[in-house]
């Protein structure tokens, strides 16, 4: 028995002595100003006589180290019991050894498996933990709410989402966890905090994952967590009394110390919906939480709305035409018993009406039309409800006012059409509107500029296509030259303008020529490639 313990702690050592080497001159704090360590698990699985460590908690099998001991093959479950407490305690020394260094973080865990013996063991370093807390503090205060330091790199931003979900660092009720989280979504929608947007949500959403997985959902449920594989039962002090069906959680069983802990649970949900977590976990999550927890701010999700909009904004109905809107789940549901101007005039204005108040600025509408299905004539965009309503409307000239008060409305930079996949077909909401009106008239040439000045030009190419139609419709001249310059710098092209470059006569090559000229020479270069279709040859 004494040699199954000083193997298996020697070679953990061996492995821990190997990344400690790594990093033995970093200080905590150095490298990123919340990072105070790197390594906060050691997982020890024991399969026949195979011993595996990992230093991480993935569920797939990748190991750092691993060695045989005959010896394991002949022991129990309940012999190997008492051994890992020893192990544990030689690792707890080498632990404290080491604490202040940047191996270890405030806090470190090592799991063991070994046939039906499973078992954790934390320890945790309080100076540590303190030095933490404060650094984490003043980072809030100088970056979140100061502004008067700037994130350097997507880094700090996943390591501080891990440290936020530490209630036991942070001590934050759960309230608290909530009001932050939602403004740190208001905070890196700023431009200038907008290339961390994307980090911030995936890596907030995947720590509330394992906060939900590993410390809410066990309180009520025995887990069984394998690789691509979840699944859970009501512990049976929480379980209905129904023994003819699949066990149930009691919601009156639920503690009520343990509400806060609910509350956020079903805003997690809420928050995996809005951003878009492709999994698909928030409606399952809010679902649970009706009927497993009697929810009712889930429910108000599900069936209803946030409830902070009223009633008369999200519903109307009438002959012509009914609509809902959601803004929990970012839609508008529009059914249209009639294929009138009229009709398409009142569903534009209820649209309108929820814009300015307070409706997510990304949304995606849901059609129910019996008219026969209309696209704009433009390649490349996606054939999306949205884009159908929009379409089927601008065939009423008499409502182009509205649809142009619409567009004016909608356009916000760096929101997108909710029924479009992140990529290329993605788009700014009134993006089918502009296009449209954009092609039937020059009155409308203004609201194309303003459109192409507020466009996402890092994250859109959509209007690439449009701008295409655009002059294959108007051809080059004065009026549509400044449209055409716009344009060229709206998007991150990588292609010049076909109906542009083959089509021009040379009174309009001129006139391009004449008005590029006054630009820089990179600049230049680019006009020259995306407009006239000439790329400078490399030296």
């Amino acid at each position: 028995m004494r040699q199954i313990i000083t193997q298996i702690t020697d070679n953990a050592k061996e492995l821990l002595d190997k990344e400690y080497k790594r990093f033995d001159r970093e200080k905590p704090f150095a490298q990123c100003p919340i990072q105070e360590g790197y390594h906060d698990i050691l997982q020890i699985n024991i399969l026949n006589k195979m011993v595996r460590y990992a230093l991480n908690d993935f569920d797939w099998e990748s190991f750092d180290h691993q060695f045989s001991l005959s010896e394991l093959e002949k022991i129990t479950a309940e012999e190997f019991a008492p051994l890992a407490d020893e192990i544990a305690k030689n690792l707890e020394i080498y632990f404290n050894e080491k604490s202040e260094t940047m191996l270890f973080t405030y806090k470190f865990s090592i799991n063991f498996s070994f046939r039906s013996f499973k078992k954790s063991f934390i320890f945790e370093n309080q100076e540590k933990k303190k030095s933490l807390k404060k650094a984490m503090d003043s980072y809030i205060q100088k970056v979140f709410i100061d502004e008067s330091q700037s994130i350097k790199e997507d880094r700090e931003i996943s390591i501080l989402c891990g440290h936020l979900t530490d209630f036991s660092l942070m001590q934050y009720t759960e309230n608290e966890f909530i009001e932050l989280i939602e403004k740190g979504f208001k905070f890196f929608k700023q431009p200038k905090n907008k290339k961390f947007e994307n980090t911030f949500i995936q890596s907030i959403l995947h720590h509330l994952l394992n906060w939900k997985q590993k410390v809410f959902l066990p309180m009520y449920y025995d887990i069984q967590s394998e690789f691509m594989s979840f699944k859970m039962q009501p512990k049976p002090q929480f379980a209905m009394q129904s023994p003819k069906s699949a066990p149930k959680l009691d919601p009156a069983k639920v503690r009520k110390e343990d509400l806060p802990k609910v509350a956020l649970f079903v805003r997690q949900a809420l928050w995996n919906i809005q951003k878009r977590e492709p999994y698909q976990r928030g409606v399952a999550d809010l679902e649970l939480a009706v009927s497993d927890f009697d929810s009712k701010e889930a429910k108000m999700y599900l069936k209803k709305s946030s409830g902070i909009l009223p009633d008369e904004l999200i519903y109307f109905k009438d002959s012509d035409l009914e609509c809902k809107a959601n803004d929990v789940f970012s839609t508008i549901n529009l059914s249209l018993k009639t294929e009138t101007a009229q009709t398409y005039q009142k569903a534009l204005d209820f649209i309108i009406k929820l814009l300015t108040n307070g409706f997510p600025k990304s949304y995606q509408i849901k059609l129910s039309s019996k008219a026969q299905k209309q696209f704009l004539p433009i390649k490349g965009l996606a054939k999306s409800q949205t884009h159908r309503f929009f379409a089927q409307a601008l065939l009423f000239p008499e409502i182009y006012d509205k649809i142009l008060e619409y567009a004016q409305t909608a356009m916000v930079k760096f929101e997108w059409y909710e029924d479009v996949e992140e990529g290329e077909k993605s788009c700014m909401p009134s993006s089918y509107a502009v296009f449209g009106l954009g092609l039937t008239d020059e009155k409308y040439f203004p609201l194309v500029e303003k459109y192409l000045q507020s466009v996402d030009d890092e994250h859109q190419l959509v209007h690439f296509d449009f701008l295409e139609s655009f002059f294959e419709k108007w051809s080059i001249n004065e009026k549509t030259l400044p449209i055409l310059l716009k344009g060229a710098f709206s998007g991150q092209f990588d292609k010049p303008f076909k109906s542009v470059a083959i089509n021009l006569t040379d009174e309009q090559r001129k006139l391009i020529e004449h008005q590029i000229i006054n630009y820089d020479t990179y600049d230049r270069k680019y006009l020259n490639y995306v407009l006239l279709g000439i790329k400078e040859k490399k030296k």
